[in-house]
């Protein structure tokens, strides 16, 4: 109903909220907090105070941002933020069948099959809640390559050329570690 004489406005409980109009039977409210906010219409006209009240619940899901991972392994562990009474799965982008995630629908998971050699893996923590749904992504980089000494040798002296391989731009180091018969 729109009445002619009068004046109304909004106020918010709590006052985390912002309302666009506060004056304005129609207006947009933003920044609400998470839980229940109580937003009070009160109208006067004619020496008359009247108000009605109406809660708006924001289910709003907040998902802790990740920090980049980097490992010089083929595993690594992923952690999300737990969602209370929420449904959360991990996803790998691109999919790939030899990485395995250990335990995707918890918060905190250990990640297997992860190639090396300098590769850049993402993976996706989505969360359902309460009608609400958000994902938040953590980027990992695997470090890791392989050590390679080369091919077995049998040689008729007491010396010979060792021919292990070595990454472009790092450093290496023989060492002796025994012998056998």
């Amino acid at each position: 109903e729109t009445r002619l004489t009068g004046s109304g406005y909004w106020t918010i409980t709590p006052s985390t909220g912002i309302i666009a109009n506060p004056t304005s039977a129609v207006t947009s409210v933003s920044n609400l907090k998470q839980g229940d906010n109580i937003l009070r219409w009160t109208y006067q006209d004619n020496g008359c105070t009247a108000f009605d009240d109406i809660i708006i619940r924001n289910n709003q899901i907040y998902l802790s941002p990740m920090a980049p991972i980097t490992t010089c392994n083929t595993f690594t562990t992923l952690t999300g933020t737990n969602v209370s009474g929420g449904i959360g799965n991990w996803t790998y982008n691109p999919y790939d069948p030899s990485v395995d995630i250990i335990s995707p629908d918890e918060a905190t998971t250990d990640v297997e099959g992860l190639k090396g050699d300098y590769n850049f893996h993402t993976f996706t923590w989505s969360v359902i809640a309460n009608g609400c749904s958000a994902s938040s992504s953590v980027n990992v980089t695997t470090n890791f390559f392989k050590a390679d000494a080369g091919s077995k040798q049998t040689v008729p002296t007491n010396s010979t050329t060792l021919d292990g391989y070595l990454e472009t731009g790092a450093t290496g180091t023989w060492s002796p570690i025994g012998t056998t018969a």
